[in-house]
Formats: C-alpha cells, sequence, structure tokens
C-alpha cells in the first residue's frame, strides 16, 4: 500500500461520522421549523368566526367592523365597514406551500359596486409586498374624500399590474405598475364659486430606484403633466406641469415649466 492511500472502511467510518454530526446539527432546527409552520397551518385553518374575538376589538378602537366572516385565513371573505370608505367585500386564497420558503401570499380580492381589484399579497419575515393588483376604481369611490373638500370628481381609474413593497418598518422597497384615468370633468371650490375642469385622459407609470419612488402622469401623446416622488428618507414632492395648466386652460406666467412644485416630508 503506498503512503498516499486511504484504506476503503477508514474513509467510510469517516464519512459516516461527518453525517451523524451534520444530522445532529440540523436536526433541532428542522424540528423546530416544521412545528413552526405546523402553528402556522392549525392557526390559519382555525374558522374566523372563532378567531374574530380577538383581534375584532382592535378593529373597533379603529372605527373598522367586519361583517358576513365567512372561511379561515387560508382562505376566506368578509365585508368590511371603515371610516370614510364605502363597505368592501374582501375575499383572499392562500398558497400554503410556500411556507416551506418562509412566505406566504395570498390572492386577494377587494370589491364593491365602486371598484373591482384583484392582486396578490405576500407576507414575508422582512416585509409585505403586493403584486399583479390590476382592476378599476370609480369615482364614487373617491367621493367621500373629494366631497371633504367641496370638490366633485368624474372618471375611472384603472390598475395595471401594480406591485408595491416595504419593510415591516417602513422602509420603502419596489414600485412598479402602470395607471390609466379615464379623464372627465372635476369641480373644486375658489372662494364662493365652483369651477369645473374637465380633465383630458392620462396615463401613468410607476417606478423606483435606490434613491425613491415615482409616479410620472402623461398625457397619452407621452406629454409629461405630473411628477410626484417618495424620496427613500421620507419626503415627497409634487410637481405640475405647465402642459397640465395649459390643458385646463389655466393661466401661467411666461417661462415657467410648471405650475406649481411642493415638498414636504411624509415620514421619519
Amino acid at each position: 500500500m503506498s503512503a498516499n492511500s486511504i484504506p476503503i472502511h477508514w474513509a467510510a467510518d469517516e464519512w459516516q461520522g461527518m453525517c451523524t454530526r451534520l444530522f445532529k446539527l440540523i436536526r433541532p432546527r428542522l424540528v423546530a421549523f416544521f412545528f413552526a409552520v405546523y402553528l402556522v397551518a392549525l392557526l390559519a385553518m382555525t374558522p374566523l368566526s372563532w378567531l374574530r374575538q380577538f383581534f375584532e376589538p382592535a378593529l373597533q378602537s379603529a372605527g373598522i367592523r367586519l361583517e358576513q366572516v365567512d372561511g379561515s385565513l387560508w382562505s376566506g371573505s368578509a365585508r368590511l365597514q371603515a371610516p370614510q370608505v364605502p363597505a368592501l367585500q374582501l375575499g383572499w386564497h392562500a398558497r400554503p406551500l410556500s411556507l416551506f420558503m418562509l412566505r406566504l401570499p395570498f390572492d386577494i380580492q377587494v370589491s364593491n359596486a365602486s371598484l373591482d381589484v384583484t392582486g396578490r399579497l405576500d407576507i414575508k419575515l422582512t416585509g409585505a409586498s403586493v403584486k399583479s393588483l390590476s382592476g378599476y376604481v370609480d369615482d364614487t369611490a373617491f367621493a367621500p374624500i373629494a366631497s371633504a373638500y367641496g370638490a366633485d370628481v368624474q372618471g375611472r381609474l384603472r390598475l395595471d399590474d401594480v406591485a408595491l413593497s416595504a419593510g415591516w418598518r417602513g422602509a420603502l422597497g419596489e414600485l412598479g405598475g402602470s395607471l390609466s384615468w379615464s379623464g372627465g370633468p372635476v369641480s373644486v371650490p375658489f372662494g364662493s364659486q365652483v369651477q369645473t375642469f374637465q380633465i383630458p385622459q392620462m396615463q401613468g407609470q410607476l417606478n423606483s430606484d435606490d434613491a425613491r419612488w415615482q409616479a410620472l402622469v402623461l398625457a397619452m401623446d407621452e406629454t409629461p403633466l405630473i411628477d410626484a416622488q417618495l424620496s427613500r428618507d421620507g419626503v415627497g414632492s409634487l410637481s405640475v406641469k405647465r402642459a397640465l395648466a395649459e390643458r385646463l386652460n389655466l393661466a401661467i406666467p411666461a417661462g415657467r415649466d410648471t405650475l406649481f412644485d411642493i415638498s414636504q416630508r411624509v415620514f421619519e
């Protein structure tokens, strides 16, 4: 036998010993992991009619009511009543196999007489995200908010494959997708009078980079009309372009590229 050769029985014993040590190291973690998955699955399959007694007081203190609750956290439906918002019908269905990847996606639907939106809510250890958000929101959904300012809005907002994410501590993640507005009259108070403007049909592009979220609103001929941004350190800005003022027949001084620009801190 040469000096560099290794006895077969020694190599087999060494391999068996290494596997045994590795199994002893991993086994407690595997047991803990599968036990945690089992507890989550058990909780999720519990009927919501029984679970609601634990979270209903917190919802009621915020002025939110859940009615017609049916199903479980895995799959179910409910009717949600919230202040300044028309009643919403909620529906959800989980994809539990994703628990093995430490995330839990839900297919969701939110609807009432004024809107119908579907998408996917993805809950992870680091935060949450909404993906493939598509549907429409009619003007009547905005009516409670608009009327609080004495305004009236008519039109339909459409969402197409909108996606956004954020960390549990509020850190902004990714933003993407597109929007469109059907156009229509908007009435707003000016002193003792109410003026009505014909808002043109518009489209919006949502995107993000290392510095900010951005919503860029364009005319159908791609002319920029509105630029809204939210920086990752919490500063929001809104710039209404001259082109929108011209489409609304608003007087604007010569040489100015914008009707107005505002900026303020949204969160810390």
